[in-house]
């Protein structure tokens, strides 16, 4: 059995927000990249056989903000603080994924595992491209995540005619050597 550790240098995790409501259109878009994650993958041969994979909420960062006006660094800072706060990050500083079966097709891979946000735990099916690069393969998942399931109420303001949208698109994007 064989692992491969994957972290930030080896790739990227991020979250896509949007926003919903009657003044949406004053809202952004957001772009969150996780600067503190790793994932432990397991291979029994060429073959993944397990994929536990953490993120640390507190290393969240604005990576864009797409809307009306430009973000300002204050506007980040208050985007951030609202994030955490709503995901609970006080009590449940991390989000971990643990795969429990995965089953590899011609050019991708079909996960099922526990996805924990804010200290709920809930199953989940991903799916995972695979492009054969020679020297590694280049990983994507996208993956909607439906915070709510979660116990997640998004974050909301004006009375509730601006908030974020309930789904936020994860997407991991990395390299893992061969």
């Amino acid at each position: 059995m064989e692992k491969s550790e994957l972290g930030p240098a080896n790739g990227s995790l991020m979250l896509y927000t949007g926003v919903e409501g009657r003044a949406a259109r004053m809202g952004h878009s957001l772009e969150l990249a996780v600067d503190d994650w790793n994932a432990e993958v397991t291979f029994a041969g060429r073959e993944p056989e397990s994929v536990v994979l953490a993120a640390r909420l507190a290393s969240l960062r604005v990576e864009a903000g797409h809307g009306l006006k430009p973000l300002t660094s204050s506007d980040e800072q208050t985007i951030l603080r609202h994030a955490r706060d709503c995901l609970g990050a006080d009590a449940a500083p991390e989000v971990t994924f643990v795969s429990t079966s995965i089953s590899r097709e011609a050019d991708s891979v079909a996960i099922q595992g526990q996805l924990s946000i804010a200290g709920q735990t809930r199953s989940i099916d991903a799916t995972v491209a695979l492009t054969d690069e020679d020297e590694h393969w280049t990983v994507v998942s996208v993956l909607p995540v439906k915070q709510s399931d979660f116990g997640v109420t998004p974050y909301a303001t004006m009375l509730g005619m601006l908030q974020v949208a309930d789904v936020v698109r994860v997407e991991v994007r990395v390299a893992i050597g061969k």
